[in-house]
C-alpha cells in the first residue's frame, strides 16, 4: 500500500501514520508520503518542472511505487549510485582539517582518533552540490534541528559563542532515535506504542522544518522518522516525509532506474521549492 497525505489536512494525516505502523506490523510493505503545509486535496500542479514540489509530483510517487514492488514487471538491475570517484586520478584535489584545533577537542580520550572533514574537488562539477548525513549522522542532523538551544560543551573560541540555529534540515534514514532501537536496530521495528523518542532530542523552540527519507525495509526503521514527523506536527512544524517500500539501509548505494531509490535526491529540491529556501 502506498498512502498520501498533507500535513495540514484536517482529516488527520496521524489516521495515514497509524495505518503505516499496522501495516508495518502486519509486515505488509508499504510507503507512506506526507507533504508539508497541504490540505485535504493536497495536489498541486504536475507540469511545473524544476520549479516543482513533492505534492505536485506526486503522481511520480505511485509510479516509483509500483516499479519498485515490480507490479509491471519492469523493474530493471540496480546500478551503482555512489561510486562517484572511480580512482584518485578522477579528483582534481583532496584535503583533510580537522575539526577542532589542536588540544581543544572535548573530553577527548587517549588514543581516540580525531574527526575531521575530508574534502574531495572533482575535476569538473556538473551537478549542483549539497551536504546530508545519514544514519547515525542522520541521528546528529536531529540533534542539530531540535535541539540547538542546548550546548554539547562550554565555548572555546568565538565561533563556539555564535548561535547554531538551522533553518531547515534533511534527515536520510536516522538512527537510534526511538527506545527500541537506541543502540543497535529497532528490536520491534519501532512500530509498538511503547518505543519513544530519546531523551536527547530536544524538540525545543527553535526547532526548524525537516524532510525525512527512509526505507521501509530499513533496520534502524522508517518509525524513527515517522515518530520525528509526528512530533513536528504537535508543535505545528510542517515537515516533509517519504517512506520506500522495500528498501533497506542505504538504500541510496544501489537502485534500479524508476524507483524512488533512483530518484530520492528530487525530494529534496522539492521540500527546498516547497519551503522557500532556495530562493
Amino acid at each position: 500500500m502506498a498512502l498520501f497525505h498533507g500535513g495540514a489536512d484536517i482529516y488527520s494525516p496521524n489516521g495515514s501514520t497509524q495505518i503505516y505502523r499496522q501495516l508495518r506490523r502486519m509486515k505488509i510493505p508499504a510507503e507512506i508520503h506526507l507533504f508539508a503545509d497541504r490540505p485535504h486535496g493536497f495536489m498541486g500542479g504536475p507540469n511545473k518542472g524544476e520549479d516543482g514540489t513533492a505534492y505536485d509530483h506526486w503522481l511520480d510517487r505511485i509510479a516509483e511505487y509500483l516499479r519498485q514492488m515490480n507490479f509491471d514487471g519492469r523493474l530493471g538491475a540496480e546500478v551503482d549510485l555512489m561510486a562517484r570517484y572511480p580512482n584518485d586520478e578522477a579528483r582534481s584535489d583532496t584535503r583533510k582539517e580537522p575539526i577542532w584545533p589542536e588540544g581543544k577537542m572535548p573530553d577527548v580520550q587517549t588514543n581516540q582518533g580525531l574527526p575531521y572533514l575530508e574534502w574531495h574537488m572533482p575535476k569538473e562539477l556538473k551537478t549542483k552540490a549539497i551536504q546530508i548525513i545519514y544514519s547515525g549522522g542522520g541521528h546528529l542532523t536531529l540533534m542539530g534541528a531540535t535541539s540547538s538551544k542546548r550546548r554539547a560543551y562550554w565555548p572555546i573560541d568565538d565561533l563556539d559563542k555564535l548561535p547554531c540555529n538551522v533553518q531547515w534540515a534533511v534527515a536520510i534514514y536516522p538512527a537510534y532515535a526511538l527506545t527500541d532501537g537506541a543502540e543497535n536496530p529497532n528490536e520491534k521495528g519501532g512500530n509498538e506504542d511503547d518505543a519513544r523518542l530519546v531523551p536527547e532530542f530536544s524538540f525545543d523552540l527553535a526547532t526548524c522544518p525537516v524532510l525525512f527519507i527512509h526505507g521501509d525495509a530499513d533496520g534502524w526503521a522508517a518509525m524513527n522518522s515517522v515518530t520525528c514527523w509526528e512530533q513536528l506536527r504537535r508543535m505545528g512544524i510542517q515537515s516533509d516525509l517519504h517512506t520506500l517500500v522495500g528498501r533497506p539501509h542505504c538504500f541510496q548505494r544501489k537502485a534500479a532506474p524508476g524507483t524512488g531509490s533512483y530518484t530520492w535526491m528530487g525530494r529534496i529540491w522539492e521540500f527546498m521549492n516547497h519551503k522557500g529556501f532556495n530562493k
